[in-house]
């Protein structure tokens, strides 16, 4: 956009979905935003405002407005605005194809396009299109369980043969309030000296150490 343009977008917060090619759609959009820059040679405001309202119901419809503040179409030219080859611009400006083509693809997407202009203020092109029936956002998913400290003191045995993997887990478990006894492997597990008049309340392995040291937890 030229410096003097200022764009503004609205969107609604639950989007307006229809069935379309992309790709034409963007050819629409980039059209009527060409033209209305084009319209406005001082420079102005340019707004795309997009809407999902229901005419009928149980018929939604999804709503395109491009709006300037330019120089307005007379109602002559309003009346062939969306013929081929027809333009108000200078010479060697445009060639008349960009509004007819807009118009051909609104067409074969079963969608509406009218103006509402007045000289020296501006004009509105507002395309409807038949839009799809509204989805209901997806849940959010529910947040993996957590653990609490719901009370401290447990005593774990953890067998873990990487240090640094050890060394995290341990500190989990540490913040959690558990009195932590490092194991560096499943051997060495075997070997482990617990304190006298200390309790075992769980047994942490990984999968590589659960079958050497397995019948180490039942025993404790």
């Amino acid at each position: 956009m030229p410096l003097l343009v200022d764009l503004i977008v609205e969107v609604p917060a639950q989007p307006a979905h229809i069935f379309s090619d992309a790709t034409q759609l963007q050819q629409v959009v980039l059209n009527m935003v060409l033209n209305a820059r084009d319209a406005m040679p001082d420079g102005g405001e340019l707004t795309l405002h997009v809407a999902r309202e229901y005419t009928e119901p149980d018929y939604p419809r999804a709503l395109l407005q491009v709006s300037e503040m330019g120089t307005g179409i007379t109602a002559k030219n309003q009346s062939r605005i969306f013929e081929p080859f027809f333009t108000t611009k200078a010479p060697g400006k445009g060639t008349g194809l960009g509004l007819s083509m807009v118009k051909q693809i609104v067409d074969e997407h079963e969608g509406d396009i009218e103006l509402h202009s007045e000289i020296g203020r501006g004009s509105r092109f507002t395309i409807s299109f038949p839009a799809l029936p509204e989805v209901a956002p997806a849940p959010s998913p529910d947040p993996p369980p957590r653990l609490t400290r719901d009370h401290g003191g447990e005593v774990v045995l953890l067998a873990e043969d990487d240090s640094q993997v050890r060394g995290i887990l341990a500190g989990e478990l540490e913040t959690l309030g558990c009195v932590v006894i490092q194991a560096k492997d499943g051997h060495n597990s075997s070997s482990v000296t617990i304190p006298i008049g200390i309790r075992l309340n769980s047994c942490s392995l990984t999968s590589a150490c659960r079958i050497k040291v397995g019948w180490i937890a039942c025993g404790l």
